[in-house]
């Protein structure tokens, strides 16, 4: 299947609302360089969420977020984290995430769960540069396993949540 790319503006109501919610979703990660937001969805209903961070049980120590090595062999990526706490059955879900498309590894799983939709910003500026080869392999795969990628341009600035 296809990647399609389109803008913001001309999303349907609630890809919008999920879209905002996977962005809010990922203002909860701990990783002080790259905070993502995954939320699954069947139809307009919300099944699963997740951001990146460590497992549940596992210390958030500052410094195993400093050390990049360390923080990527303990990180589950947001897409992973929503999959794995789902308590439904996946198959013909939507996946939104924020703020790139799923990595290939995450891509595997997406495909595994049975979802057949992704819903994404359009990669930009360094994001785009460092993922490019495993945004690549992952949409290979999507297209093998029919499942649709949309990619998302023209996204607004979000503000910053108020938090009590």
């Amino acid at each position: 299947m296809a990647t399609i790319e389109i803008k913001f503006s001309e999303l349907a109501h609630w890809h919008k609302i999920h879209l905002n919610t996977a962005w809010h979703i990922s203002l909860r990660s701990k990783d002080p360089s790259t905070k993502c937001g995954a939320i699954i969805t069947k139809g307009k209903y919300e099944v699963s969420l997740g951001y990146n961070g460590f497992s549940t049980r596992v210390k958030d120590l500052p410094e195993r977020y400093a050390d990049r090595y360390l923080k990527y062999q303990l990180m589950l990526h947001a897409e992973t984290n929503a999959i794995l706490k789902s308590k439904k059955s996946l198959n013909h879900t939507t996946i939104y995430t924020y703020p790139l498309p799923p990595c290939v590894r995450c891509a595997c799983n997406i495909i595994q769960a049975g979802i057949t939709k992704v819903i994404a910003p359009k990669p930009l500026g360094s994001l785009a540069l460092r993922w490019k080869d495993s945004l690549n392999l992952a949409s290979t795969l999507y297209n093998e396993s029919d499942v649709q990628l949309i990619l998302v341009t023209d996204i607004p600035e979000w503000p910053e949540p108020c938090i009590d």
